[in-house]
């Protein structure tokens, strides 16, 4: 009996410990603040565009005599909301009126570019909220999500990417680093754990909200016979498009109304699971954008999509935005002489590249990389020594970033060692024959995710590599099948792996880009061959 009763003890502690693990990796694992930024930017742009439209009538909605008297307000608000109905509209002066309104203007506005962002989110929310109140029964489904979305947006580092703040402190970070001869490279985002708590806040008020509409659907008669979806489509007062023809096709409308029910009960079960989340966001999608072009409330439909960027990884929207910069906006790499020591030079030199969202410019004055004792000497071999192409080596690990070196020395290769992913890219647009090697053990979750995302897929594509990595990242390949010459390496593994992975790279990407049949190229692939042998 005692030896069951310590064995259930011990099975029930080992529970409670893998659900507290759980909790914790779920709240508060460092998440990547992009998804949050690009949300910031489309809800930033809501709340000046609603701003906006309520200054169109503002004399309506805002003034005392209006639509929404400020007494029959102020009566409803205390009788059935409380004193933390705030608006601070009760407290302005009918003469200060238009003026606080273009200061909320230019307030939204900021928010929307992410200036000053810390502070103008807040003072975003206070705007939407003080709008909403004041123009009490004025106001609909919009108005409630886009205070939501703004208040965890307020948590959040909302400004980190895409942002004016962003933009300065690259030019900062960047200046500063030329002066100090590290060359033109902007200090990294880093993933923080309140980025992901605000995610999680979103995400589970996404929940809230679609399994109370659903259950108070329920409560409704017409959602049980199915006759729900239609007469909301034939209603002439929301009605952009005339759908009455579907009264020939009642199965139809029926099938959407139950359709509806079961993915608003559902939605807060199956959008954490990977494999039901994309079919849920496509039904999501799917009905928002109904809702806008069948009832022509587009601002609601659209303001609620921009919450689905929370469910969609960091990743997968930095991938997204690579690609759209890879394919409209790539062009020729222009070069820029600086002297570090002129003040001037590094200045300019240091905004430009902060505006360079393309990657078309290239500062010249990187210096070549010092190492110290515990990192890899940068061994200088005689240029007419090379057999092989040169390697760029990102390896943040001492230890094995030296036995690579060495060892890729030992077969007369020439190695450079970098420290960060703009260093990389900085080598391979400067000469092509630099063969990159990248060990992913050593870099911030963030920079692996961003190497397995976009910078490997867009930027590698067409180029032999190495990559070393472990095994959750493989979870993280966003396409399971590449090419033969895009190597990868499972740690732990000797460091004479690496050299033999090298040269199948260069094997294969002999072999399927250039003409085999040509001398230059079997000599090329001999040499190769002669080497591996060796």
């Amino acid at each position: 009996m005692g030896r069951a009763v310590r064995y259930l003890s011990r099975e029930i502690l080992a529970y409670i410990g893998r659900i507290s693990q759980a909790w914790n990796a779920f709240w508060f694992t460092p998440r990547d603040p992009f998804a949050l930024c690009v949300m910031r930017c489309l809800v930033g742009w809501m709340a000046f565009y609603t701003t906006f439209v309520w200054g169109l009538e503002l004399e309506s909605f805002v003034f005392p005599h209006g639509y929404n008297s400020e007494e029959f307000v102020l009566e409803y608000v205390r009788r059935y909301e409380g004193p933390y109905a705030f608006s601070f509209w009760y407290y302005v002066p009918v003469d200060w009126i238009y003026p606080v309104h273009y200061v909320c203007l230019a307030l939204t506005f900021c928010f929307m570019i992410g200036l000053f962002t810390r502070t103008t989110s807040v003072l975003s929310l206070i705007i939407v909220i003080s709008y909403a109140y004041r123009a009490r029964f004025s106001n609909y489904g919009l108005d409630q999500i886009l205070a939501i979305l703004t208040l965890y947006l307020c948590v959040a580092p909302s400004g980190a990417y895409l942002s004016v703040d962003r933009l300065w402190k690259r030019y900062r970070s960047m200046a500063e680093n030329l002066r100090n001869g590290r060359g033109a490279i902007p200090d990294a985002v880093q993933p923080t754990v309140v980025a992901n708590i605000a995610t999680r806040m979103i995400q589970y008020h996404y929940c809230v909200i679609y399994m109370a509409a659903g259950l108070g659907k329920l409560l409704g008669e017409s959602w049980w016979d199915g006759t729900a979806m239609w007469r909301g489509l034939a209603n002439a007062e929301y009605q952009t498009l005339d759908m009455t023809w579907l009264a020939y096709y009642p199965w139809f409308t029926e099938f959407l109304t139950h359709l509806t029910i079961a993915w608003e009960v559902s939605f807060a079960f199956l959008i954490w699971r990977p494999l039901s989340r994309p079919v849920m966001m496509i039904l999501g999608l799917g009905m928002h954008f109904g809702i806008g072009l069948l009832m022509g409330m587009w601002t609601f439909a659209t303001c609620m999509m921009f919450g689905y960027l929370a469910f969609v990884e960091p990743g997968l929207v930095r991938a997204f935005f690579h690609y759209l910069k890879a394919e409209w906006f790539s062009g020729p790499v222009q070069v820029l002489q600086v002297d570090p020591r002129n003040t001037a030079e590094v200045q300019q030199a240091a905004w430009r590249k902060a505006w360079d969202a393309r990657d078309r410019l290239q500062i010249s004055t990187l210096p070549q990389v010092t190492t110290n004792e515990a990192q890899v000497p940068s061994a200088k071999v005689p240029a007419q020594g090379y057999r092989l192409a040169p390697v760029v080596l990102l390896d943040l690990q001492p230890v094995s970033a030296k036995k690579t070196a060495e060892t890729l020395l030992d077969e007369r290769r020439h190695v450079e060692l970098v420290t960060s992913l703009v260093e990389l890219q900085h080598y391979l647009d400067q000469e092509p024959k630099w063969l990159p090697v990248v060990n992913l053990d050593g870099l911030s979750p963030m920079d692996a995710q961003d190497y397995l995302h976009s910078y490997l897929p867009l930027h590698l594509q067409d180029r032999p590599s190495v990559t070393v990595l472990r095994g959750h990242h493989l979870r993280e390949l966003v396409e399971p099948h590449r090419p033969d010459f895009q190597r990868f390496l499972l740690l732990p593994c000797d460091s004479q792996e690496i050299p033999r992975e090298i040269h199948k790279a260069e094997q294969f990407f002999a072999h399927r880009y250039l003409e085999t049949d040509s001398a230059e190229t079997q000599g090329a692939i001999g040499q190769i061959d002669n080497v591996l042998m060796e």
